[in-house]
């Protein structure tokens, strides 16, 4: 196996780990002091129990050590970050290694990268956040059906554990013999054999309803899955007033181009009763055409005593499954907290009993 590096490693990564080990020998997960310190777990980052891989701050001799070098997506924005990844590249691309970059690089950067690699025989595959190109077939349009079940996966607001959530769950099935066509805006999806598709594409509504329509469709027709997984880009609903996100409408169209049969919820901590979550549910169905099928109760907390309305508090898992003590018998919805593994597993068995060892096959 290739010995694997990823820099920065950020919380955002940890999903990958599991289906990255089946690909490589993780050698190093480099972060800078600022995310965590060397030799603590990676698990700290989102305060859940321990994985068994660790953190290093040691950048130069981690990529020296490993044969590919996977330069992670950082915002423009997190310019410190930013800038840290930068150098990191540089010094892959120095040590010929073979790099996976997920950084959007500017034109000056891309060349500079280019030359960098002629020098040094470093192979560069630059994973850059390509728009999906508009539907204009106008002699063509129409909505295909699907003969295959199709599961969503939502969060109430981002960081919920959607990605982790989406990644264990096609892991878990296809672990049991299923095969499971994944697809979702997550840019590291084709990294560990998913499928990434753009819900923002620049082109009209009319358009993006049927190119989303007949990308799912060609991929089932090319893949024949067991089942679809979506994960969607954007909560189904705004949070607040100051959270609007995009009020639903990338969900609601998408689930005009390919309907579903049910949904993953991703909830964050905060208790609610099961009167309101058996309304919600109700609601969902109402407005998307599918029912909750799970929800996932994840360890982020919302903290509002900053100034950002949306402030992150990762509380211990133990909390969490105290709080599904109460909530998993006193409801129709199952409840579950997904980073653990009995859980997965209980949840997998789950849909391949509801939707998948079928006596007549699937009905729609």
């Amino acid at each position: 196996m290739k010995k694997l590096c990823i820099v920065p490693f950020t919380a955002r990564e940890i999903p990958l780990l599991d289906l990255l080990k089946k690909q490589y020998s993780i050698e190093s997960l480099v972060s800078p002091k600022g995310i965590g310190l060397d030799g603590e777990d990676v698990s700290v980052l989102i305060n859940c129990q321990k994985i068994g891989s660790s953190i290093t701050n040691e950048v130069n001799q981690s990529i020296k050590r490993c044969d590919t070098v996977i330069v992670t997506e950082v915002e423009k924005e997190m310019m410190s970050l930013r800038t840290y990844a930068l150098t990191a590249l540089r010094c892959a691309i120095d040590e010929g290694k073979e790099v996976y970059c997920y950084l959007d690089l500017e034109d000056n950067e891309k060349k500079e990268m280019e030359q960098l690699c002629k020098d040094s025989g470093a192979k560069l595959i630059i994973n850059s956040d390509n728009e999906i190109e508009a539907f204009e077939d106008e002699e063509n349009l129409n909505l295909f059906k699907f003969e295959t079940p199709i599961l969503y996966f939502c969060e109430e607001v981002p960081d919920c554990d959607g990605y982790s959530v989406f990644l264990k769950l096609t892991q878990q099935l296809q672990d049991r013999g299923k095969s499971v066509l994944a697809v979702s805006s997550d840019r590291y999806n084709e990294l560990i054999g998913q499928k990434y598709l753009n819900f923002d594409a620049k082109a009209s509504i009319t358009s993006q309803l049927y190119r989303i329509n007949f990308f799912v469709h060609d991929l089932e027709q090319r893949n024949h899955p067991d089942i679809i997984f979506i994960k969607l880009p954007y909560p189904l609903m705004r949070y607040n007033d100051e959270n609007v996100f995009d009020c639903g409408v990338s969900a609601f169209l998408t689930a005009q181009a390919v309907p579903g049969d049910g949904c993953i919820y991703c909830s964050h901590a905060a208790p609610l009763t099961v009167d309101v979550w058996d309304t919600y549910s109700r609601s969902i169905l109402t407005k998307f055409g599918y029912p909750i099928v799970a929800v996932h109760i994840s360890n982020r907390l919302i903290d509002n005593s900053g100034n950002d309305s949306l402030g992150v508090v990762r509380i211990p898992q133990q909390e969490i499954l105290k709080r599904l003590d109460g909530l998993r018998y006193s409801t129709t919805i199952p409840f579950y907290h997904l980073l653990i593994n009995e859980q997965i597993e209980e949840l997998g068995e789950y849909i391949i009993s509801e939707f998948l060892d079928l006596p007549y096959g699937v009905i729609k």
